[in-house]
C-alpha cells in the first residue's frame, strides 16, 4: 500500500542564463513529479548572504502533492537540479542555474545530515514567504505552528522581493491546497 500523498512545498530559484525560461522549465517537470501541481508567481528577489555582485534571482514557490518519502523526494529534486547543470559542492556557489530546496513535507519534522525539513530558514527569508504565501497562504509552518501568511508578516527581513511574471502554471490547471 502506498503512503499517503504529503502536501509539499518545494522553493525554485535561478541567477544565471534565461532565468525566467529556467525556472519555466523546472516548473513543468516538477508538475510531472508532483500531481496537483500548482506554482506561484516569478519574483525577482535580492541575493541573500551572497558576495557582492552575485546577480539577482528569480524565485518562485511550487505546491503539490508527494507519496515518495521525502529522502527519495530530494533526490529526485536534486537530479533534477544536476540536469539543469546544478552541481552541489561543499563550498557554497552563488551563480545557480536552478536551485531546488524541499520547504515543507506535510506537517513532517525531520533533521539528518542529508536534509531537514521544514527548511531551517524559511521563516527568515521573504524571498521565499512571499512566493509561498501566494501559493498556500493557510498551510501552517509545523514548527511555528503559524500560517505562512503570519510567518510573512512577522518576518523582518529587508530585502525587495518584487513581481517579475505571473505563474508559469495557468490558472486553470491550478487547484487550491487542500489542507493546512
Amino acid at each position: 500500500m502506498a503512503p499517503p500523498a504529503q502536501l509539499v512545498l518545494i522553493g525554485i530559484g535561478s541567477n544565471t542564463g534565461a532565468r525566467a525560461e529556467l525556472l519555466q522549465a523546472a516548473v513543468a517537470q516538477l508538475s510531472a513529479l508532483l500531481p496537483e501541481c500548482r506554482c506561484s508567481s516569478i519574483y525577482e528577489t535580492e541575493p541573500w548572504q551572497c558576495p557582492p555582485n552575485t546577480p539577482a534571482f528569480l524565485n518562485a514557490v511550487v505546491l503539490g502533492l508527494s507519496s515518495l518519502p521525502p529522502d527519495l523526494l530530494w533526490g529526485e529534486l536534486a537530479r533534477l537540479e544536476r540536469s539543469f547543470g546544478r552541481l552541489r559542492t561543499a563550498a557554497p556557489a552563488w551563480v545557480r542555474p536552478l536551485d531546488l530546496d524541499l520547504l515543507l513535507y506535510g506537517s513532517w519534522i525531520l533533521r539528518s545530515p542529508l536534509l531537514t525539513v521544514p527548511h531551517p530558514r524559511l521563516h527568515q527569508r521573504r524571498f521565499v514567504l512571499v512566493p509561498a504565501a501566494e501559493v498556500a497562504p493557510t498551510v501552517r509552518h509545523p514548527l511555528f505552528r503559524l500560517p505562512l501568511q503570519e510567518l510573512l508578516h512577522r518576518c523582518d527581513d529587508p530585502r525587495c522581493v518584487r513581481l517579475y511574471a505571473p505563474s508559469p502554471i495557468p490558472a486553470a490547471q491550478c487547484p487550491s491546497p487542500s489542507g493546512s
